[in-house]
C-alpha cells in the first residue's frame, strides 16, 4: 500500500491564496465559540429556487444498484425549503460556489437577505474552501478541539481509521490522538427528508455526550438547515462538510447508496482490500448486491480523472472523465486482482449480484480493460472497419 507522509501541493489552485482562506476561517471558528460555515450547492440552490416557484423541482432517475448511474441530491422535500432559505441567510459564513457554472448563471434569482450579523461569505468554483481547510487546517484543528462527525461514510471513517494502514495514508489530514466520535445517521441518512428531526435530536444528544465543541455534518442538503440551528441552539462550531467525508473515505459512492456518486473529489487513495474490509464490518448486515454494487463503485474511481482538491463529475455523467493512465490503471489492476479473488464469488447463487457483476464485466469490456476486453474493443474497431469499406451492412 502507498503511504504518504505529507500531502502533495494542489497543482491547479493558487496555494498561497488557499491557505490564506483556510487561515482566515480557522479564525473565525476559533473566536466565535457558536459559528456554522455552510456552503451552497448547485442542488440547494435549485432546491431554493424551486420553493420560490422559479424552477421545476428536479426529478430523480430510476435507481438501482448500477455501476452505469451516477446520481446526487439534497435529499430534502419541498417543505423543508423555507428552513433551507433561513439557514443561508442566518449561517455565520458562508461558501456561495459563485464560479459553479449554475450558481453564476442563477444565483442573482435567489431572493434572500442575508443577516446583518453575519461574518462573511466566500465564492469558490471548482475548489471549494471546504476543501482547502481541510488540506491546510483540518489536522491541526482536530488535534485542538473534541469533536462529532455525522454522515452516511461517518461508521466507514471510524472503520478504516481503526487500520494502522489507513492512518498512514489519512495522516497529512488526521491527527492519530484526535478527540473524535463518529454518528452514522439513521437509516444511512436515505430517509432524510422524513428523518431529519429525529437526525437532529440524536446529534444533539451526542455532542452533550461528548462534550464537543465541533460538529462536522455530511448530510445534504439537511447539513446546512441543522447545522445552522444547532450552532445557534447549542452554542457549538458547525461545518457543512460535504463530499469531504466521501474523499476522506475514497468513497465512489455515497454511504446510503448502491449507485455511484455524481462527483468525486480527491484527497487520497485507499485500497480497495482496506476499504472492503472497513465497508462490512462498519455494515455488516448489507446485502450481497449492495456489497457488490460499491465494490463495483471503487473500482470505476480508480479510473476517475484525479487531481488533488478537485471534484470531478463521474464518469457515468461525463465519458471524458474516464482516464486509463498507466497510475490509475496500475491502481485499478490491483483493486481488480482483489475483486476476483474476494468478492466476486460472493454473488454466486445470488441471481442479483450475479446481474450486476455481469453488468460491471460489460462496462469494464466497454473501457478495454482485462485481455477480453481488449478484444473486445478490437472487435468493435474490426467491425467497424468493415462497415465503413461496404463489407457487411450498417443494420443491427
Amino acid at each position: 500500500m502507498t503511504s504518504v507522509a505529507q500531502p502533495a501541493t494542489p497543482a491547479t489552485t493558487d496555494a498561497s491564496a488557499s491557505a490564506e482562506a483556510a487561515a482566515r476561517l480557522t479564525k473565525l471558528l476559533e473566536e466565535n465559540s457558536a459559528f456554522s460555515f455552510l456552503r451552497l450547492g448547485d442542488g440547494e440552490l435549485r432546491m431554493l429556487l424551486a420553493h420560490q416557484n422559479q424552477e421545476s423541482v428536479p426529478t430523480h432517475p430510476d435507481l438501482r444498484p448500477s455501476c452505469e448511474i451516477a446520481y446526487g441530491s439534497p435529499g430534502l422535500a419541498r417543505q423543508h425549503g423555507a428552513r433551507l432559505l433561513r439557514s443561508y441567510e442566518e449561517c455565520s459564513f458562508l461558501d456561495l460556489y459563485g464560479e459553479l457554472p449554475y450558481n453564476r448563471a442563477n444565483l442573482p434569482r435567489l431572493r434572500w437577505t442575508r443577516a446583518a450579523n453575519t461574518l462573511g461569505t466566500a465564492s469558490s468554483g471548482e475548489t471549494g474552501l471546504v476543501f482547502s481547510w481541510v488540506f491546510h487546517e483540518l489536522r491541526r484543528y482536530l488535534a485542538a478541539h473534541r469533536c462529532v462527525v455525522c454522515g452516511a461514510e461517518a461508521s466507514l471513517l471510524r472503520e478504516l481509521h481503526s487500520e494502522p494502514a489507513f492512518r498512514t495514508l489519512a495522516a497529512p489530514y488526521w491527527p492519530e490522538n484526535a478527540a473524535v466520535s463518529f454518528l452514522q445517521p439513521r437509516g444511512d441518512g436515505a430517509r432524510l427528508a422524513e428523518d431529519l428531526d429525529r437526525i437532529k435530536d440524536d446529534l444533539r444528544e451526542a455532542v452533550r455526550a461528548q462534550r464537543a465543541d465541533t460538529l462536522f455534518l455530511s448530510l445534504g442538503g439537511g447539513a446546512k438547515i441543522l447545522a445552522h440551528e444547532l450552532a445557534q441552539e447549542l452554542g457549538i462550531r458547525t461545518i457543512d462538510f460535504g463530499s469531504a467525508l466521501r474523499a476522506l473515505t475514497y468513497s465512489g459512492s455515497d454511504g446510503q447508496a448502491s449507485w455511484r456518486a455524481p462527483h468525486h473529489p480527491f484527497l487520497l487513495r485507499v485500497p480497495l482490500d482496506l476499504f472492503f474490509g472497513a465497508l462490512r464490518r462498519a455494515h455488516p448486515t448489507l446485502s450481497t448486491p449492495v456489497l457488490l454494487a460499491k465494490a463495483h463503485a471503487q473500482l470505476c474511481l480508480e479510473l476517475q480523472r484525479k487531481e488533488l482538491l478537485q471534484s470531478c463529475t463521474s464518469d457515468a455523467n461525463d465519458p471524458s472523465v474516464f482516464d486509463p493512465s498507466p497510475e490509475n490503471l496500475r491502481h485499478f489492476g490491483e483493486s481488480f486482482r482483489y475483486y476476483r479473488s474476494k468478492i466476486e464469488p460472493l454473488a454466486r447463487g445470488d441471481a442479483d449480484a450475479e446481474a450486476l457483476a455481469r453488468e460491471f464485466r460489460v462496462w469494464r469490456r466497454k473501457k478495454g480493460l482485462g485481455l477480453d476486453g481488449r478484444l473486445f474493443r478490437l472487435g468493435v474497431a474490426a467491425k467497424g472497419a468493415l462497415r465503413r469499406a461496404g463489407l457487411i451492412s450498417n443494420a443491427p
